[in-house]
This record gives structure tokens, sequence and C-alpha cells, in this order.
């Protein structure tokens, strides 16, 4: 064979193998499930988790992730504002990675000031978009729909000129939600009470974290001013209540118990003695209810025990406080987490009917007291009742009833548990949400590693403060002065 003749063979060779790579890399960029998406950012925080990474997978083939990157808040752009930048960036890779993570599930559409105006007001007029609304997930012909409230905590512009800022983004977490949500087909709905001095499930109302976790929690979340607006819900959820019922919430209440439907219950120690007095009429055949007063513990602090503090009415709650059989708390015991309540109230713990059982989830430790606020405040007088007190309590049916549901009530004896900015405790009210679902044989969602909260013991708190404060600066000191005197010499 010539050299001529070998040396086109070559050629050719070549020619069909780089027509070859480009028809692969062609396929591999139409293909979104063949993508790679690589996270350089310094914190790694700009991809998605493998929890969401796993729902979008579950997505049907055909699934439609909308976003429309709109400044239209004209308090955010106050002051030469970079929110909204900083916000769509965000948004334009995490629905990137969102494409390419779902192994082509899932197509996004991305609007924004740039797009064709046709385009964008026939998305608009075709999913009925408003003002604010971010994410628009379709899935299946449901949709859930995501505002930017949702996906950022900003701090407003102030009078002072002081621009807005951007605190957290929670648009991984939030997309996951959705996603698993649309996946599972249909939604239980949870009707939070708020008619009652409740609070707000707005942005910053009291209860808007618990409004987070229950979507978080694959429920479809709405508020109503009393239990009469709750016909169509699956789950009542009262944190905390302020004032009585009017007699038709009232007596919508009785009939909602009634009919075995479930209930999670939270009162504080500062609830009206008249509204402790109608719960514990009503929930008497659970063999539960509300005693009085506010539940203190000395503080360990060096060894030591400390009383006459306002902390001691922040309780630590262990895993020997916590009832090793019920589903609600099994799984706290055994990733040994440790709860936190302020402000509780004791739950009363008694034998009802016999068509009920109750299981005193968690209770106080053994030194706690019930204040009396007659006495010496936050200190163990004569007098004041001692020992163990009940903080939550389940009941349910022994059988189903007539309807085929179970009756199931969670009593906690603290509002701010489920009311708080930081809602302390998560884990609690996960399950609880999955035991008065019937629900419980479910394994429980896993949530971003971001998400957690830091919350070490006391202990670990002073031992902490005495590293800071004295051990850190005393080494640097005493490095120094070393330095010095090997330097005379």
């Amino acid at each position: 064979m010539s050299r001529r003749l070998r040396l086109g063979l070559l050629t050719v060779f070549a020619g069909l193998c780089a027509v070859a790579f480009t028809v692969f890399l062609l396929y591999t960029f139409s293909r979104p499930g063949l993508r790679t998406r690589w996270d350089l950012t310094t914190a790694e925080d700009q991809g998605l988790s493998d929890r969401t990474t796993e729902a979008l997978q579950n997505l049907p083939e055909g699934s439609t992730l909308s976003a429309f990157l709109f400044p239209e808040d004209p308090d955010i752009q106050k002051f030469g504002s970079t929110v909204y930048a900083q916000a769509f960036v965000l948004l334009r890779s995490l629905a990137e990675d969102a494409a390419v993570r779902s192994g082509g599930q899932l197509s996004t559409l991305i609007l924004d000031e740039a797009s064709p105006l046709v385009a964008i007001e026939r998305e608009i007029v075709r999913l009925d978009r408003q003002p604010g609304e971010t994410l628009i997930l379709e899935v299946d012909g449901n949709r859930r729909v995501l505002s930017f409230e949702d996906l950022f905590q900003i701090l407003r512009a102030t009078p002072q000129g002081d621009p807005a800022r951007l605190l957290k983004e929670r648009v991984e977490s939030a997309l996951g939600d959705a996603s698993i949500a649309l996946s599972a087909g249909s939604i239980p709905r949870a009707a939070v009470v708020v008619g009652y001095g409740q609070g707000s499930m707005e942005e910053s109302g009291e209860i808007f974290e618990l409004r987070m976790q229950l979507q978080r929690e694959n429920w479809d979340v709405f508020a109503i001013q009393g239990p009469e607006e709750a016909a169509d819900a699956d789950l009542i959820i009262i944190p905390g209540q302020r004032r009585p019922f009017l007699p038709t919430d009232a007596v919508a209440m009785a009939d909602w118990i009634l009919a075995d439907k479930p209930l999670l219950l939270a009162l504080g120690p500062n609830a009206p003695n008249d509204v402790v007095a109608y719960w514990n009429d009503l929930l008497a055949e659970h063999g539960t209810g509300f005693g009085e007063g506010l539940i203190c513990e000395p503080l360990r602090i060096q060894g030591g025990y400390v009383t006459g503090r306002s902390d001691c009415a922040f309780l630590e709650i262990k895993s020997e406080q916590l009832s090793p059989q019920h589903s609600i708390t099994v799984p706290i015991i055994e990733a040994s987490r440790f709860l936190l309540f302020r402000g509780v109230r004791p739950v009363k713990f008694e034998s009802g009917t016999n068509d009920y059982t109750q299981e005193r989830l968690i209770r106080s430790g053994s030194l706690a007291w019930i204040e009396d606020p007659r006495k010496n405040l936050f200190e163990m007088d004569p007098g004041e009742k001692r020992g163990v007190v009940p903080i939550a309590v389940a009941a349910e049916r022994w059988a189903p009833g007539d309807s085929g549901l179970h009756g199931r009530v969670v009593v906690l004896g603290s509002a701010e548990s489920i009311r708080s900015d930081m809602l302390y405790n998560r884990e609690l009210l996960a399950g609880s949400l999955l035991w008065l679902s019937a629900e419980e044989s479910k394994e429980r969602g896993l949530v971003g590693l971001g998400e957690l909260p830091f919350r070490p013991q006391r202990e670990v708190m002073a031992r902490i403060q005495n590293i800071g404060v004295f051990w850190i600066p005393g080494l640097t000191f005493l490095v120094g002065l070393l330095i010095y005197w090997k330097r005379k010499r």
C-alpha cells in the first residue's frame, strides 16, 4: 500500500472519528440526564442536595419549571440594593442544575426582562401568574407556586437609607419540597387556626416557620380563622390560643373531635383559664388536657445548679426524657437529638375512657418544679409542686372508630415549641405530622445540613465560652511572653 493511500485512509478515519465525537457531543448536550455540573464555589452551596435530586428524578416526564425573574418589589430595589441581582443569578444556576439532575424529566423555562414580550405574556396568561410568583413547577396538570419570599429571606430597606439585604436562600429546599409534594399525588391538607391570637403565617409572622416546615413535610397548608372553616382539611393545628372560641367554632371543634379527626394542639402558660377549661373538658375522654403554672428547672452550670434566672423556664429535653415506645419520639432517641422547650405548662396524663390509649411523649427532669407566680420568681419555694411533669402527650383510639379514623391527638404544653422563629423542635413536629396522618411507618425525610440548627447543650456552651474567653487569649499571651523572654536572652 502506497504512502499516499495510507495517509488518505488515516485522514478519512480521523474525520469519521471527529464526526462521531461531534455527534456524541450534540447528543449529550441535547440530553440533560447525560450532563454533569460541578459546584466550584468555596462553600459548595450552589448545587442541589441528594434529597432534591432524588425528588426531581421521581417526577414524571414532561414536568416543567417556569422561572419569572422580574424585579417587581420597589422596596427591595431602594438605595441601590443588589438583592434581585444576586437572587436571579442563583435561580438561573439552580434551574439549570435541576434540569440536569432530573435526568431529562424536567424542562425549564426562564423568563426575564430580555425575553420576548409575546412569550412572557403567553406564560403569564397560561399559568395565571400573579406578581411576586417566581417559580412555578408543573407536574401532570398540578402545580406548586413559589413566591420570592418562599425562596429568599430578606432584610428590607430601612428609612435611614440602608438597602435591602439577602439574609438566607431556601431555593434548594423549597424546590425539593415542591417536587416531593407533586410527585406524591394527593397532598394532605393542614388547617392552621390564626383567628384567636395565634399570629400570621406570612413572612416575618409568628408562625411563618411553622408554615414552611409543614410545606417541607409535604402538606398543603392554609390559614383559617376558626375550626368552622376546616371542613375540607385533614388536620387542624392550633399553635396557642389567647381567646376563647366563638360558639360556632367551639361546636365545630367538638364535632371534629367527635369525628375522630386528628388534632395538634399547643397551649402555653399564658393561655386564659376559660380556654384551658374548654380543652380539658373536650379532651377528658382522651385522658389528657392541661394543668396550671409554668414548668422550671435549675440550670446546671460548671457542675452545680443555679436558680433565680429566667433561663430556668428553658427546658432541655434529653433522650431519657422521651418515650422509648412511641413512633414520634423513637427516631429522635435513635438520632441522639435533644429538644428545647420554653414557656411550658404541665400536660395532664390520666386515664380517660376505655376507648383511648395515652402515651407520655415527653417529661421534664426530676428536679423540675411548677412555678407559683405569687412566690419568688424562678426559685424553688416551699409549697411548689416538684418532680417529673408531663410536657407532651399523644392519645388515640384502641381501634379505629366508625369513620375508620384513629382519633389521634397530640397535646403540647408549649405554644412556643411550634411558634418560634427558630422552630426548635422540627424533628418532633415532623414525627407528629406522620403519626397524625397515620403514616408513621414512612421513613422521615432528610433536610439539607445547612438547615439543621446548631444547638449545643449548656455544658458545651460553657466549654466553648471558656475556650474563647480564657484559653485562646491566655495561650496567645503566654506564647507572646515566651517569645519576648527568648529575645531578651
